[in-house]
Formats: C-alpha cells, sequence, structure tokens
C-alpha cells in the first residue's frame, strides 16, 4: 500500500519559554514490540529515508504514532510549549477532503470538543493549504492556513 504522507520524527521535545537549545522533556518513541514509552505506533508503519536521518511511512488507514497517557499527562502540565516536524504527502487530496497530521484532543466524537489538529486541506477537494485549528469548549478559538498550496512529494518542517 501507497504511502499517503510521511513524517520525520527524531524526538519529540517540550522547551521551556527562554530555555533554548536544551529541553525539558525529550519524548522518544517506541518501536513495535518493544516497551511504550512517551509514543507507540500502531499499524505498520515503514522505515524510509527522510529529510534529516529517517522518517516514517504511514499508509494513511491503520499506520499513526499516538502520544502514551504518560506523554498527554506531562504535556499537560505546561503552560505553553512548541510541536515541530517535517512531513511530505501524496496528492489524494482529490479523493477526500483533509488529510490529518497532527491530532491531541478527545479521543471519540462524543463529548466536549476540546483540540487541536494540523492537516493539509480543509473541506474542499483539491485544497491543499495547511491549516492548524484549535477547538476549546465546541468553539474554534483559532484557525489559520499558510496562504499558499502546498506541493505534494515536497518535504515541509512546520
Amino acid at each position: 500500500m501507497q504511502s499517503l504522507w510521511t513524517a520525520a520524527i527524531l524526538g519529540l521535545f517540550v522547551c521551556g519559554a527562554g530555555a533554548m537549545p536544551s529541553p525539558l522533556i525529550h519524548l522518544p518513541f517506541a518501536v513495535p514490540g518493544e516497551a511504550p514509552s512517551w509514543a507507540i505506533w500502531e499499524g505498520n508503519p515503514i522505515r524510509v529515508a527522510g529529510p534529516v536521518g529517517e522518517a516514517l511511512a504511514f499508509d494513511g488507514g491503520d499506520d499513526r504514532l499516538m502520544f502514551t497517557p504518560r506523554a498527554v499527562a506531562a504535556m499537560s502540565q505546561l503552560a505553553q510549549g512548541t510541536i515541530a516536524f517535517w512531513f511530505r504527502f501524496e496528492d489524494v487530496l482529490s479523493r477526500q477532503a483533509i488529510l490529518p497530521l497532527f491530532y491531541l484532543g478527545m479521543p471519540e466524537e462524543g463529548g466536549e470538543h476540546n483540540l487541536m489538529v494540523i492537516e493539509v486541506g480543509h473541506s474542499q477537494p483539491g485544497n491543499r493549504k495547511l491549516y492548524v485549528t484549535w477547538v476549546e469548549g465546541n468553539r474554534v478559538v483559532l484557525c489559520y492556513d499558510t496562504g499558499f498550496q502546498l506541493e505534494p512529494g515536497r518535504w515541509y518542517h512546520f
């Protein structure tokens, strides 16, 4: 199966204000078959060459990298933080409206919506802008886009 998107994950870092460059928390991930650490793989992502070292290629179906409860608890204690990652994608946006890259929030549909999502596309097939949306208490607090169409197959750093 072809990869719909690829993300290069060198480690997940949470840094304090003015504490550059040393991280407060380094969140490494476990590969399938290893004991869970801060993040675990689901499905069968494969390792591929990335812009800096290796990357993971996801099939767009059941492959994902998930934060463990331990990681979510650590991140929820922070007053602020930064999310950074490399990604590239294949152009499937003529067949579907969005291509999620990062999601942090509710595990299911029911209940009050509190989430953050980073995705390529936004409600209209063919739209290849990068969007960041933040929802608190069922209300969209922030929604912005890159203002330009991304190119499939090209590496981008968020």
